[in-house]
């Protein structure tokens, strides 16, 4: 997936002209999948999401860097796009309706050289443009400035995260997998392989939310209180959680709803005898 630039300040066009390091594209910013024809197997587009060619205004009106309008058009060769700058010579009809002129997408996307600033300008003082934050005419955006080297830094964090969340589900404890493994609706008492391949799975499904769900000590609490409800260790009654080694009620729960998700808030709200109860029955179960 690409990522867009942030967008520049609305005067980044009408001071001219900045120097680019490299070229720059730029993109559609709707495509057409919805409309395009599927493989029936697959379910993938068969083409392009995008129109064969899309035409952008190619003259307008803008603000200038002082914050006056000025009529601006796009004219090959010329390097200002500054009407009232282009006189020194004045264009001749032909090269104002010049094809040359034509700004177009094709198949979505515009590779603009950098050395053609009257063009990059012409495209940024647009009013279609999503980078323009201060247009004449509000209408919908139409396209964006790709930054590849954003693109590239997020493919490579994705890729970070996928190693670390598949590491994390290779390597991690049984105690760490299986509260996680619970929350997956995973059989915690099925074999350890069976359970750690179904646990790597999912780490690769999402890796970023597994990562956070690892991290949440939250679902290590649910996994004791509901190992120690099946096991007997711990028991509602009469709308209260008795432990059932010395029989004593300890702090009123609502039976009907998740006994565990409302002792695991009360652990991460440090409530003492929450807390308490949990060291004593993680003791237990380890014994």
């Amino acid at each position: 997936m690409e990522a867009t630039t942030r967008k520049p300040a609305a005067n980044a066009a009408t001071t001219m002209k900045p120097k680019y390091e490299k070229d720059l594209r730029f993109k559609l910013i709707q495509d057409f999948d919805l409309i395009k024809p599927k493989d029936a197997a697959t379910g993938m587009i068969v083409d392009n999401p995008y129109p064969p060619t899309r035409i952008i205004a190619s003259e307008g009106v803008a603000k200038d860097a002082k914050g006056e309008y000025r009529q601006w058009r796009y004219i090959f060769g010329y390097k200002s796009v500054w009407v009232d700058e282009q006189s020194k010579p004045a264009p001749t009809k032909n090269q104002i309706n010049s094809e040359k002129n034509d700004i177009i997408f094709k198949n979505g996307h515009l590779l603009v050289k950098k050395a053609d600033l009257a063009l990059i300008q012409a495209l940024m003082l647009n009013d279609a443009f999503d980078g323009n934050e201060d247009p004449v005419n509000e209408i919908p955006k139409v396209f964006e400035l790709i930054d590849d080297n954003a693109s590239a830094r997020k493919l490579r964090s994705l890729s970070d995260i996928s190693f670390a969340a598949e590491s994390e589900a290779r390597t991690c404890s049984l105690e760490v997998m299986l509260p996680i493994a619970q929350l997956y609706g995973i059989s915690t008492t099925d074999d350890e392989d069976i359970i750690r391949t179904q646990f790597i799975f999912q780490a690769k499904q999402n890796p970023e939310k597994f990562l956070e769900n690892v991290a949440n000590p939250k679902f290590k609490v649910k996994f004791t209180i509901t190992e120690a409800l099946k096991r007997g260790l711990i028991n509602v009654t009469d709308g209260k959680i008795v432990y059932m080694e010395t029989g004593k009620p300890l702090f009123e729960v609502n039976g009907n709803g998740d006994v565990a998700e409302q002792i695991a808030r009360m652990v991460l709200m440090n409530d003492d005898i929450a807390i308490k109860l949990i060291e004593q029955l993680e003791l237990n179960l380890k014994g």
